[in-house]
């Protein structure tokens, strides 16, 4: 998944909604049958429609986070932009998408209801957590702010700071790291 044969490896070697360039995190939405990939180089996350049985139906996205289509891989820090996507979660009880948003230091949330997700790209986050709105960014560790040190190098390739988001259905809390 995310390269046309096993041979292809090349960062970046064509962009559409088939490829993808460090897959870093999935999630899995086994009620509404969707696989979310996180395609961190290409600043987005790919959802994919699965069958019955969580198998993959095409290894084409229907849906993409962080660009305004499939053939963008731009950063930007706004309510449709991502940069470097580092973790997913997916809350089964509130059909959300949690998203890691590396660079911009934040956590995303999506609603991907499947009556209120539209097909294609700039898909708009309806929550930022870690940040005070879509639009800054401020690296300071305070009680209310995350800072993954990606610019530092440190979040991207290594495992020196884990970025990882994990949901409590049963009680509906996210716990992030």
């Amino acid at each position: 998944m995310g390269k046309d044969d096993f041979d292809r490896r090349m960062a970046n070697d064509r962009l559409d909604a088939r490829t993808a360039t460090m897959t870093r995190a999935v999630a899995l939405d086994p009620v509404d049958h969707r696989l979310w990939l996180a395609d961190e180089y290409n600043n987005r996350v790919l959802g994919f429609q699965l069958d019955r049985q969580n198998r993959l139906l095409e290894r084409k996205a229907r849906w993409v986070f962080g660009q305004e289509d499939f053939y963008r891989a731009r950063a930007e820090r706004s309510v449709t932009g991502i940069k470097i996507p580092l973790a997913l979660a997916y809350d089964p009880v509130d059909k959300r998408l949690y998203l890691g948003d590396g660079w911009n230091d934040r956590v995303l949330i999506y609603d991907v209801h499947p009556d209120r997700l539209s097909e294609g790209g700039n898909q708009k986050a309806i929550v930022v957590l870690g940040q005070p709105d879509f639009d800054t960014q401020d690296p300071r560790p305070l009680q209310n702010r995350f800072n993954f040190a990606v610019d530092l190098g440190n979040g991207i390739a290594s495992n020196r700071l884990p970025v990882g988001i994990a949901i409590d259905a049963e009680r509906r809390r996210a716990f992030i790291s």
